[in-house]
């Protein structure tokens, strides 16, 4: 299912660009958005918005090999691609919350608009701090740079059981089928053996 692509592949961020799989998790995004674009248009956006991440978390993966060799220091480039990571990913959050929005009205799940605008306001002001912190302001600095990872990861919570409750209470046509077809098996399956201890219960009563 869609959702729970996007949710295994969107977990990838909790590692902070620390290691480099954020490539790969966004690989399993871009799927799941491409399973869920017949929905409503903002999937097919945000599909698109996943273009540039998945561009950035390869330059960033080859920067973080090339540091690991001693090609490159961390240092003040380090902290522009952070700041990138962050601008890369503006377009791709408000484009999904817009999605699971939309989404959970169509379907009449009010706990999802809920969270997707919880989670809409959360990244409003996680972009707020970040905008704050890069101005470095004199005596507030480092507040606002505790503030911006704090906000980051309470973006990341939020994201996650967003998508998490549509994987849990909306079912896609995909899954609709899966479970047809597991039930039409299940009753292949099941109805035969009834069958076959129906006869020989006929016979031993025959016999009697």
């Amino acid at each position: 299912m869609g959702f729970g692509l996007i949710c295994a592949g969107y977990s990838t961020l909790i590692f902070l660009r620390l290691v480099p799989v954020e490539l790969f998790g966004f690989f399993f995004v871009l799927k799941g958005l491409t399973k869920l674009r017949s929905y409503n248009k903002y999937f097919a956006y945000a599909r698109l918005s996943v273009y540039p991440v998945l561009l950035f978390s390869l330059a960033d993966a080859v920067y973080w090999i090339l540091n690991r060799l001693g090609v490159v220091t961390y240092s003040y480039t380090d902290n522009l691609f952070a700041f990138l990571h962050s601008l890369v990913l503006l377009p791709f959050y408000f484009l999904l919350f817009a999605a699971l929005r939309e989404i959970s009205n169509e379907v009449g799940y009010p706990k999802g608009m809920k969270r997707a605008t919880l989670a809409t306001s959360t990244a409003i002001v996680y972009y707020l701090v970040l905008s704050l912190s890069k101005m470095r302001i004199p005596q507030l600095d480092q507040y606002f740079i505790a503030a911006e990872y704090i906000f980051y990861i309470v973006l990341f919570v939020v994201t996650e059981l967003a998508v998490y409750a549509c994987y849990r209470a909306i079912t896609t046509d995909e899954a609709e089928k899966r479970e047809e077809e597991e039930l039409r098996k299940f009753e292949e399956r099941f109805g035969k053996n009834r069958k076959g201890i129906n006869k020989s219960t006929v016979t031993e009563k025959k016999k009697k």
